[in-house]
């Protein structure tokens, strides 16, 4: 048990590393920062790199990483990338100057509340078709496909909300995306 134990703390801690041995001795660090920069981490992710090389006895260059992350910021931080970064279910970790924070944040989380929508029609689509098969199993009662008919029922009701909340949604969304042109 205790064995068992130990071994998912340590499967635990090394997964929860941000970069492996290898990656740690190539010592790339201007790129690493770029695409830290690019994803829009937070510089908190630096801290994560260290720790990480820390175990193998490497040292992260500082200048490089922060070098290639103001770049990957640079590039980050237009106002169309809220709306794709947002649509790809990545919410905005304001890392972003105070001068566009505020847009792209807004147009970020417009972008992501589709997302959402989008992700929950899925799971309810699944779940009305899993409803729906088990309706065709000959051993259930009356009783019983008489309650998946209700809850067939009670997902369409759902979805059918849902689908014009993201209508909603997806409007405000290409209105934004229209104001942000303006800015271009």
């Amino acid at each position: 048990m205790k064995l068992l134990t130990l071994s998912l703390v340590i499967l635990i801690l090394t997964g929860c590393a941000t970069l492996n041995q290898e990656e740690c001795k190539r010592g790339d660090w201007y790129t690493l920062g770029l695409n830290d920069g690019l994803s829009g981490q937070t510089s908190g992710r630096l801290s994560q790199h260290q720790e990480a090389c820390s175990e193998y006895g490497i040292m992260i260059n500082h200048e490089q990483y922060q070098a290639g992350r103001t770049q990957g910021l640079n590039d980050y931080c237009r106002l169309e990338n809220a709306f794709k970064t947002g649509l790809n279910g990545q919410q905005y970790q304001h890392v972003c100057p105070p001068a566009i924070d505020s847009l792209f944040s807004r147009y970020n989380s417009a972008a992501y509340q589709v997302y959402q929508d989008r992700t929950e029609l899925e799971r309810i689509d699944n779940e009305l078709s899993n409803k729906e098969n088990s309706l065709s199993d000959k051993k259930r009662s009356d009783s019983d496909r008489n309650r998946i008919r209700n809850e067939i029922r009670d997902l369409d009701r759902r979805r059918h909300r849902l689908n014009d909340d993201m209508y909603q949604h997806q409007r405000l969304v290409d209105d934004l995306n229209a104001e942000a042109r303006k800015y271009r």
